[in-house]
């Protein structure tokens, strides 16, 4: 049985995709109309352009604004129903079950390579958390058929290293896990996750597919994962 919150996510990441499609169409008419988000809808004499519908471009500006706001709330939404399926995730769990923490030693720490940055973990390896403990980003959103399916990714997954990029590498922006990416384009790379209190170690090849981006999947900032 499908968990309900689980549904919950499902209908509300259709409604995200649904905002983003249709921003995507209200800003590609701005765009083909020469005026954009901000661009003057007057004429150098200070008179409202003849050459363009100016009542059809402030309707997708209000609308585009009212989607972005809309968007940015399902986002929130979905944020919080994630981390109320990891807590239902978990307590459902008996407590035999649940691994307990690893002893503290010098050998939970990331193994580096010769200029200090930790080194990617090969999948398949067994990795404790806490060798990567702090989160990179949470996945909520994963796009059917896509490099991240294909690899096993999930929604509500947390990022914890992907190809090396982690937060003990140096990494703590999102920007700085698309361009690992981008660099990893046709590769293979180990990637880590947080699953439902587990570590899952995956493979994933970043590359050009039917949806956008190398990736297939939409992740959310954690904390200070926000700072450039």
């Amino acid at each position: 049985m499908v968990h309900p919150i689980k549904v919950q996510l499902n209908d509300l990441m259709v409604k995200r995709e649904e905002f983003e499609a249709d921003v995507s169409l209200r800003s590609e008419r701005l765009d083909a109309a020469g005026v954009g988000l901000h661009g003057s809808l007057l004429d150098k004499e200070g008179y409202p352009r003849a050459d363009i519908d100016i009542m059809s471009i402030r309707t997708d500006r209000k609308r585009i604004a009212e989607l972005t706001n809309d968007h940015k709330s399902v986002t929130n939404q979905i944020e919080k129903l994630i981390q109320e399926l990891h807590a239902a995730t978990k307590d459902s769990k008996p407590s035999h079950d649940r691994p307990s923490a690893p002893a503290a030693s010098t050998t939970d720490k990331p193994p580096e390579q010769s200029n200090g940055i930790a080194a990617p973990v090969p999948a398949g390896r067994p990795v404790h958390a806490a060798q990567y403990s702090r989160p990179l980003a949470v996945v909520d959103g994963v796009s059917e058929a896509s490099p991240a399916s294909r690899a096993g990714i999930q929604v509500g997954d947390a990022l914890v290293s992907l190809g090396g990029a982690s937060w003990e590498s140096g990494t703590i922006s999102l920007q700085q896990i698309a361009a690992a990416v981008q660099a990893s384009e046709g590769k293979e790379v180990p990637a880590i996750v947080l699953r439902q209190g587990e570590t899952v170690s995956l493979k994933l090849t970043p590359e050009r597919w039917a949806g956008q981006g190398l990736l297939g999947c939409h992740l959310r900032p954690i904390g200070d994962t926000t700072r450039g």
